[in-house]
């Protein structure tokens, strides 16, 4: 998806982890900036990629409502009190014998 690529350019080209030595306020600003994002997409994904969004929102110990209305977007995350959890693997890292069976056509075993 797009926008989470440009999210990663944000961070990478605002570094953070960097900018935290010389300045903190715009650091903090940057990684809030960054979290806010990531949360308001995968809320929006969460229709099509369910499970997806199930892990990224249990990171941040937010329940997925599924009566959540996009205008509350706005005021988030004021919304939930947010707090960062362990994060699960989001997908499978695919391996090379395993894309050459999809390559082959061959039957993919999970």
């Amino acid at each position: 998806m797009v926008i989470f690529q440009n999210l990663n350019k944000y961070v990478h080209d605002n570094a953070p982890w960097t900018l935290i030595k010389t300045d903190p306020a715009t650091a903090e600003e940057v990684i809030n900036t960054a979290l806010d994002c990531l949360i308001k997409t995968t809320i929006l994904m969460e229709p099509f990629l369910p499970e997806t969004a199930r892990k990224i929102l249990d990171t941040f110990g937010i329940p997925v409502d599924h009566n959540f209305q996009i205008s509350n977007l706005a005021h988030f995350p004021e919304t939930y009190p947010v707090s960062i959890h362990d994060s699960p693997i989001l997908f499978k890292k695919l391996d090379d014998a395993y894309m050459e069976t999809a390559r082959k056509n061959e039957p993919l075993k999970p």
